[in-house]
């Protein structure tokens, strides 16, 4: 019972963080990365800085640095992007995945640009290339590969309005790498920063800000952007971009999370239902409610749908245990520790 007391917690805490977790339900089952599976929970606390850390060179980093605005313009939405090539910068998938397409563009200190399309984007590590009018200049890759724990590296990126300035904090690589060569840091990133480059002592990037998570923050691996450039092809209109399955996958999230905000309860949970493990999210729910008939009927189509998730096991297993069901519960513990030893922590 207190586990599942907590599981429900988890859930509307991911219900209020959707713009960072996504993955649909669509025809073609999109694989989204893992990260976005697991309910996330807020920072908490003081002591994130909102100023420029020392030890890289934070002119040139915040010169190659661009902020993706989109809506009113007396509250905009911002987020970060940063040049890889000279007409070319790249962002989250979540940035620009819901946006409104008319009042959508890159800004920087001294230009606005509109943009002209989508030209490489990786819908299971929630990366995107876009190709802009204007020029700036390109930040060097490092080798993501090659950062180890302890390390200290630089998450940069423009906090949004009413601060809209650059920031830059220092953080400290975490132990173990999650799926796709993706890196754990800490601090958490600043909400503003997705897409903004993760940088060396050298001012190389070796990641993309995508997540936070508590006092921990999610970053792309370089290497995985590195591989991305390698896909660049021809424009693709926004429009036409967001109409793909992948895409579409994390518009759910989005208005999820404004049906959250809005106290749109049951529209909130509509939207979730709408992705592949929302089936998963809803069978958490009705576990925290007390429903384990319903949980372990939505728990089974979540298995269905994706055979190798871990932690539906996981929590199947919790809600057998409170059913007395012992020994089913043993098979999906069993199950889940094959799929994923970490499943549990």
């Amino acid at each position: 019972m207190k586990h599942l007391r907590k599981l429900l917690l988890s859930f509307l805490v991911f219900l209020v963080f959707g713009l960072m977790l996504s993955c649909a339900r669509t025809r073609q089952h999109p694989e989204l990365h893992p990260i976005y599976t697991m309910p996330h929970v807020p920072a908490m606390g003081k002591g994130i800085p909102f100023s420029v850390a020392e030890g890289f060179d934070a002119e040139k980093v915040e010169a190659s640095t661009v902020r993706v605005v989109y809506g009113e313009s007396s509250s905009p939405m911002v987020s970060s992007g940063f040049f890889v090539a000279n007409d070319k910068i790249a962002t989250n998938i979540h940035v620009v995945a819901d946006a409104d397409l008319a009042s959508l563009h890159v800004r920087s200190d001294n230009a606005t640009y509109t943009i002209r399309g989508v030209t490489a984007f990786d819908a299971n590590n929630d990366l995107v290339i876009l190709e802009i009018t204007g020029e700036g200049v390109p930040l060097a890759l490092g080798d993501s590969d090659a950062v180890s724990s302890g390390e200290t590296v630089f998450s940069t990126g423009y906090i949004g309005p009413p601060i809209d300035k650059f920031n830059a904090m220092e953080n400290t690589v975490l132990s173990g790498r999650l799926s796709g060569g993706w890196l754990r840091v800490t601090p958490t990133t600043l909400p503003g920063s997705s897409g903004g480059p993760v940088v060396d002592a050298e001012g190389k990037v070796i990641g993309i800000n995508v997540a936070g998570s508590g006092p921990i923050g999610y970053v792309i691996g370089s290497n995985v952007l590195k591989e991305l450039l390698k896909q660049t092809g021809p424009v693709e209109p926004l429009a036409q971009w967001r109409k793909r399955d992948p895409i579409r996958a994390y518009t759910y999230i989005v208005k999820a999370s404004g049906a959250f905000y809005d106290a749109d309860y049951a529209g909130a949970i509509d939207a979730i239902v709408q992705t592949v493990y929302g089936y998963h999210i809803r069978g958490i729910a009705n576990a925290a409610l007390d429903d384990y008939g319903s949980a372990i009927e939505d728990f089974d189509k979540t298995v269905s749908l994706k055979p190798d998730f871990a932690r539906a096991y996981y929590n199947r297993a919790l809600v057998k245990v409170s059913l007395g069901k012992r020994g089913a519960a043993k098979a999906d513990f069993n199950k889940a520790k094959e799929l994923d030893s970490d499943v549990a922590k």
